[in-house]
């Protein structure tokens, strides 16, 4: 009767570990599934921005090509250049007739 006592308890604690186990397992499994409905909105919406930004770029390359807008940017970059210059020049004047 002793062993049979012993081997009930055995088991109805096994059975609550198992039990507790259990709930545990499917509470876990509960927040990897929303992680992963998570995840995949978050991939879903990247992979939207990812569209709009490639249409948005698209329709700036249509707006202006790549190389008639580099062509003008040279040519801007060049006009800052001769201004500079421009500016150098008139600094080296103004230093002159303070030294005279």
């Amino acid at each position: 009767m002793k062993t049979t006592l012993l081997n009930s308890s055995f088991l109805a604690i096994s059975l609550g570990v198992m039990a507790w186990v259990g709930h545990k397992t499917a509470d876990t499994a509960e927040q990897v599934a929303a992680l992963r409905s998570s995840f995949e909105a978050i991939k879903e919406s990247n992979n939207q921005q990812r569209e709009a930004l490639f249409r948005m770029e698209k329709k700036i390359e249509d707006l202006l090509p790549r190389r008639e807008f580099e062509a003008k940017l040279l040519i801007v970059e060049a006009e800052m250049r001769r201004f500079d210059l421009k500016l150098r020049e008139l600094d080296i004047e103004i230093l002159k007739l303070k030294t005279q």
